[in-house]
């Protein structure tokens, strides 16, 4: 499963950072004189970045959203029906974005001009 818990959650909150430590690296690289390997380093950073959009907007079937989110597939089912959860497929065929899958804690979402943003999630009743 890769970098996640012993459940199958996946836990992006270092993993989306990793685009910002190489650019990091590619400012240190520069000030060294080494603006080729700098180069080469923030296009890594902005494929990987991309590629982690790409996988993070990613349709999927309420099948495989319930394996990821630990929400059972009736309760997603629900959720969508409700409005809760937004159904980017078919009436009848619904999908649901990665990204938009329900969990606790702290989430990585994209923002409306496609960036990841961490966001903590606020419970009901807690301060």
């Amino acid at each position: 499963m890769g970098s996640g818990d012993a459940e199958g959650v996946v836990n992006l909150a270092g993993i989306a950072d990793l685009g910002d430590e190489w650019r990091t690296r590619a400012e240190t690289l520069r000030a060294y004189g080494a603006a080729g390997p700098a180069d080469a380093v923030e296009r890594c950073a902005a494929e990987f970045e991309e590629r982690l959009r790409e996988w993070w907007a990613e349709p999927l079937s309420l099948r495989t959203a319930a394996e990821e989110s630990g929400f059972s597939y009736d309760r997603l089912q629900r959720m969508v029906g409700e409005g809760g959860l937004p159904n980017v497929g078919k009436p009848g065929a619904p999908l649901v974005r990665r990204c938009d899958l329900p969990r606790k804690g702290e989430r990585i979402v994209l923002s409306p001009g496609g960036d990841l943003v961490r966001v903590r999630r606020q419970r009901a009743g807690r301060g």
